[in-house]
């Protein structure tokens, strides 16, 4: 049997207990599973917890459309599963989740580079085009 996704799953945690397994998907989705049923417990939209830069639908995007690639691609419960630790391969944060609470307790800056792509959280417009692209492109 299988779980049902809405996009490619790119990263599994096991609970210690062995009663859920974590998935993160392409869209920024982190979902709960419950092994012995296979049954959606709950899920997390972590979008805007993982990308730099603008929030999802402001009117200038970067390159790449509205998710910049934001993805979980890591995941790792606390030893006594109550915290779900969760990290990107193109964000500059690792998140730290509240797992029967599905919320975000906390959101680390693992780096201040701001060359990485998508990660320019302080974006000066009058450097950009009506299209949103670098004039110095």
């Amino acid at each position: 049997d299988h779980l049902k996704h809405s996009s490619p799953v790119v990263a599994v945690a096991y609970r210690p207990n062995g009663l859920q397994i974590a998935t993160a998907v392409l869209n920024g989705e982190l979902s709960f599973w419950n092994v012995e049923f296979g049954s959606l417990e709950g899920s997390i939209d972590g979008r805007k917890d993982i990308q730099g830069g603008r929030d999802v639908g402001q009117a200038r995007q970067a390159i790449g459309g509205e998710h910049n690639n934001s993805y979980f691609s890591a995941l790792a419960y606390a030893p006594n599963g109550d915290w779900l630790l969760a990290s990107g391969s193109r964000g500059c944060y690792v998140c730290l989740y509240h797992v029967n609470a599905r919320a975000l307790l906390a959101r680390y800056e693992i780096t201040q580079n701001r060359s990485l792509h998508g990660l320019l959280r302080k974006l000066n417009s009058s450097n950009l085009t009506e299209d949103g692209l670098d004039k110095a492109l």
